[in-house]
């Protein structure tokens, strides 16, 4: 039998890494500081293409995590407002409209008993 935690999604994050090279620091994103790790971990001693930028394996200074959030993760809605007594009345008038139109058109039949 599944706990209640089993059944949940696995959390997965969102990371923003910072990579220091001179004066200069670049904003990497977790696909892209994984490729520069593998390539630092192999022994590659030339430069890295991305798309708009390129880095220099050897000019490395720094890289260290600058922002990790979770990306799977519902944000919180709007709070449902309490209606006025004429709000409710102005909404009640408008879906009778409606329903009666629709019912006109035959889209909307009455329920059979």
């Amino acid at each position: 039998m599944q706990t209640t935690k089993e059944r949940l999604t696995p959390a997965t994050y969102k990371e923003i890494w910072a990579v220091v090279i001179g004066k200069e620091t670049f904003f990497l994103n977790e696909i892209q500081v994984g490729v520069l790790k593998n390539a630092m971990v192999s022994g590659n001693r030339g430069a890295i293409w991305f798309e708009k930028f390129a880095i220099s394996i050897p000019h490395v200074q720094c890289v260290y995590l600058v922002e990790k959030r979770q990306a799977n993760v519902l944000t919180a809605g709007k709070e449902e407002k309490e209606m006025t007594e004429e709000e409710r009345e102005k909404a009640l008038k408008k879906l009778a409209e409606v329903r009666k139109e629709l019912s006109q058109k035959l889209i909307l039949d009455k329920k059979k008993k």
